[in-house]
């Protein structure tokens, strides 16, 4: 008779803590499994020194084994603790790859913790994070029906930094235009509303998509009853019974945000805590590849500044596949984006390509390309074919994480673009936080992110393409490139030093070299990295003071919340996050006491004028009448670029942002006044800054101003609305001035075409799409003519640049504009 020794295996490591001889015990790993990698092992090492401490962060290179790493940490902890473990994933993809890795080592798993197995510890539940983290969340959210949570001992948030975005959706309640809450919430703020700006708001009230407005704090504060009892009312509804139960304790430190096509309720800080089995579990792991700024394991998952700072990594960051990466308009400013497009087509002959874009707005231009534009339904299908064959050329929307594309699925990575706000809290905070450090370490996270997608281990290779000036400029400026973590930022520098020498080259060619995987290449590449260690985790100063906060406001204990923020603010010196951080502040003391909120808000909007503002409104300041136009560029161009390249890079990125777009009016705007300062101008904002007046007013210098409507998101004719916002503005102007004082009405609409009932003054002046395009073809030109005639030392020189492409005030308004056209 034969013994079945299986009946025994179930067993065999249930008492291995050291995850070393845990991996030893496991006598049925598959092939391929017969060993753990050295920094596999390093990792586990400091791990099971470090295991006591409640909150641990793991950072190791994309390929290196996280998964492995991550499975055995929770095993061990269910053999120590004797309490549940739950590995949490991105997506459902992932998960499956999770649990495939699992069999491989002869672990036990579920996707279902809802089980005698999982709540045993028998099995590592392994879930996604849509799972862990929403209203009825059975790990005890607030909206729950169960009586008893389920437990959980420890958890692994994997790729913690791609699972972000899907935190923020799954805490934010977003109520489209045809939803009847919509219509009831828009007509409860409207008034309040209008006092902010009423321009605006009556964009929003029509339904254009690219506005957007915060509902002042005092007016959301004093409906917090009425929006309750109505959202209450709808909370079968799954889009608002899954997020409300986040919300509904927390109202009061909540913003309210509406655009044109939906109202979104956002708290300031997701609240993960009130999750109470993650809340309460005995320890946190968060895996995460080399990324520079782990502030959000702060903000968003309440893990100690400590843990996020201290990092357990392997000895070496070198363990990373070649990368080549190319800016091909830094190399090459006459180059175009089509004739980059038909470059790496060329590629895709042999090689499958992947284009990453923000949208779908961004990814038509590829149409012409290819027949492969994917988006997030249709990921797996597209992601099995790109590994089994060569695809050619394929475009993925909105995914810079989240993804492998390992060895022949992905050999050129193209980013074409900025990642874009993905809801309208992001795009206001985009809009309050331009320029600021924050928001470019912000955008930088996703674009590291998204160069990770074609170099799955250290074996893999990639060329990487670089599309879009605003994100060539981001990654021309020393103090960004200082941020990426040490791996990229060794192999982009490495990439910049063999750009400047290419002057002539085939670029085309260049690339295949290197996937031709040229031995004088790898050794460059390799010899690069070596040496390369890890950089300490970066947490941003004011991170665990916004979410100590935040958790202490949830719990109504405003005063400490607000002597949490005030310190910190006051040890702000940048004024676009100090005014961002004191509007946050004012949140906060608003149930305390009503008047200090608005002294504070009153306060915030002297450091930044895109915050929200006081009941009290904010008083206008009148233009200087007079400027010395070239003199003022210059000292623009000096205070913003450090260098001629950036000057270039950052003027065709200001170009870029010249388009008319439904979804980008805010961005546009911002884009208009900053093209004023660039321009030497005085320029304003004053609608956004005091609720009255135009989008934009130029001050051009002996006593003439352009006083500026900006319908970019505008997609019909002209309507009698829009001449009526230009009118008023421009009665605004005569009252503000006097009549010395001339102003021309400009309105930017991509056909200018005026319905018959829409009647504007003679003097108005249009801005339609080909006007644009001519503005945008000589902005970039002036950035390289500067560039080409070093005229950072010359007022003169500046102005003989202004004046050769219309860019002074007698010039511009018969360049760059045109009567305005009849139907």
């Amino acid at each position: 008779m034969t013994i079945d020794f299986s009946q025994f295996q179930a067993s065999q490591h249930l008492n291995v803590t050291h995850p070393r001889e845990l991996f030893s015990a496991l006598g049925s790993r598959a092939p391929g499994f017969g060993y753990l990698r050295d920094v596999q092992g390093q990792v586990l090492d400091k791990w099971f020194n470090r295991r006591s401490d409640r909150d641990i962060s793991i950072k190791m290179n994309t390929g290196t084994g996280k998964t492995l790493v991550g499975l055995l940490a929770l095993q061990s902890s269910i053999n120590e603790l004797e309490q549940p473990a739950l590995y949490v994933a991105p997506d459902n993809f992932l998960v499956s790859q999770v649990i495939e890795q699992a069999e491989s080592l002869g672990l036990e798993t579920t996707d279902d913790p809802d089980t005698a197995a999982y709540r045993s510890g028998r099995a590592i539940g392994v879930v996604n994070i849509h799972k862990l983290v929403n209203g009825r969340s059975v790990f005890g959210a607030p909206g729950s029906q169960r009586a008893q949570p389920l437990p959980i001992g420890t958890v692994a948030i994997d790729d913690a930094h791609a699972c972000l975005s899907t935190i923020s959706a799954q805490t934010t309640l977003q109520i489209v235009r045809e939803h009847d809450a919509f219509r009831f919430l828009l007509e409860l703020f409207s008034e309040s509303l209008k006092n902010q700006a009423l321009g605006t708001l009556s964009d929003i009230e029509n339904g254009v998509a690219g506005d957007l407005l915060r509902v002042p704090i005092v007016e959301w504060n004093r409906q917090i009853d009425a929006v309750l009892e109505h959202l209450q009312s709808m909370s079968e509804d799954p889009s608002i019974g899954f997020v409300l139960p986040f919300l509904r304790d927390i109202l009061p430190i909540c913003q309210a945000i509406s655009s044109g096509q939906r109202f979104e309720l956002h708290p300031l800080c997701p609240p993960t805590n009130s999750i109470l089995s993650l809340e309460g579990c005995t320890r946190r792991i968060y895996l995460t590849a080399t990324l520079a700024d782990d502030s959000v394991l702060v903000t968003h998952f309440g893990a100690s500044r400590r843990a996020a700072e201290t990092p357990i990594t392997p000895l070496t960051a070198a363990d990373i596949g070649d990368r080549l990466i190319l800016s091909p308009r830094e190399i090459d400013p006459k180059l175009t984006d089509h004739g980059i497009r038909l470059m790496v087509s060329e590629l895709a002959e042999s090689y499958n390509v992947v284009v990453v874009v923000p949208s779908y707005r961004a990814a038509k231009p590829w149409e012409d390309f290819t027949n492969h534009i994917i988006g997030a339904d249709q990921l797996t299908q597209i992601t099995a074919r790109l590994k089994s064959e060569t695809v050619g050329l394929v475009v993925l929307v909105n995914k810079y994480d989240g993804i492998d594309l390992p060895d022949d699925a992905c050999r050129v990575l193209v980013l074409d673009g900025m990642p874009e706000p993905a809801n309208l809290m992001e795009r206001r905070e985009a809009h309050i936080l331009g320029g600021s450090p924050l928001l470019n370490q912000r955008r930088l996270q996703k674009i590291e992110q998204g160069m990770g997608r074609g170099v799955r281990s250290a074996e893999d290779y990639c060329v990487v393409v670089l599309m879009g000036s605003d994100l060539s400029a981001t990654l021309s400026m020393p103090a960004m490139r200082q941020r990426l973590s040490p791996a990229t930022r060794a192999q982009l520098e490495l990439s910049a030093q063999i750009s400047q020498r290419l002057t002539g080259v085939d670029l085309v060619a260049l690339m295949k070299q290197c996937l031709g995987r040229d031995q004088k290449w790898i050794d460059l590449s390799r010899g690069r990295l070596a040496g390369v260690a890890y950089d300490p985790g970066y947490v941003s100063d004011f991170a665990e003071a916004y979410r100590a906060a935040f958790v202490a406001a949830g719990s109504g204990q405003y005063a400490e919340a607000k002597s949490l923020l005030q310190d910190i603010s006051n040890r702000t010196e940048d004024n676009a996050l100090r005014g961002w951080l004191m509007e946050q502040l004012a949140t906060y003391v608003e149930p305390l006491d009503p008047a200090e909120s608005q002294q504070i808000l009153a306060a915030a909007v002297r450091r930044n004028r895109r915050v929200l503002r006081p009941l009290s409104g904010v008083t206008y300041k009148r233009a200087s009448a007079t400027i010395d136009q070239a003199r003022s560029a210059r000292n623009a161009v000096v205070q913003k670029y450090s260098n001629g390249t950036e000057l270039r890079l950052g003027l065709d990125a200001l170009a870029s942002r010249l388009v008319f777009d439904t979804e980008r009016s805010l961005d546009f705007e911002d884009a208009i006044e900053e093209l004023g300062e660039i321009l030497g101008f005085i320029s304003q904002r004053p609608e956004r800054d005091t609720g009255r007046g135009p989008d934009a007013l130029w001050g051009m210098g002996e006593l003439s101003f352009l006083v500026i409507e900006c319908k970019s998101a505008s997609i019909g004719d002209v309507w009698k609305k829009d001449t009526g916002q230009l009118a008023t503005s421009i009665n605004w102007f005569q009252d503000e001035y006097d009549s010395t004082c001339s102003a021309t009405p400009i309105m930017f609409h991509h056909s200018g075409k005026h319905a018959e009932d829409a009647v504007t003054d003679s003097k108005t002046r249009i801005v339609d799409e080909s006007c644009l395009a001519k503005l945008r073809e000589d902005l970039r030109a002036l950035g390289v003519a500067l560039t080409h005639e070093s005229t950072f030392s010359s007022d003169s020189l500046v102005a003989e640049q202004l004046n050769q492409f219309g860019f002074n005030r007698s010039a511009f308004i018969e360049r760059f504009t045109t009567r305005p056209p009849r139907r």
